[in-house]
């Protein structure tokens, strides 16, 4: 699993910071994830390696302005992020 950091928007320099989520392999441009109960495309997907802090080590750039189909294919992780979380704890 790996912590990616999740910002939203139609471009990086007016993108918010959402979050960070667990994912067991890095989002790609173009694919559907769901976040927060909404889906979401992924616009661009990169590797921080600047980061000098424990953390997400990458970042995704979402946007669900452009979504037209809820029957599109699309990631869910959430039930392998709860389950990860889960193992973690024990």
């Amino acid at each position: 699993m790996m912590l990616v950091s999740i910002y939203l928007g139609q471009d990086i320099p007016s993108a918010k910071l959402h979050g960070a989520l667990y994912f067991s392999q890095l989002p790609q441009p173009g694919e559907k994830v769901m976040l927060g109960g909404k889906q979401m495309t992924v616009s661009k997907a990169w590797h921080t390696p600047d980061t000098l802090f424990a953390g997400p080590k990458y970042a995704v750039l979402a946007d669900g302005y452009h979504i037209n189909s809820a029957t599109e294919p699309r990631r869910d992780d959430q039930e392998a992020a709860k389950q990860f979380a889960g193992h973690r704890s024990n």
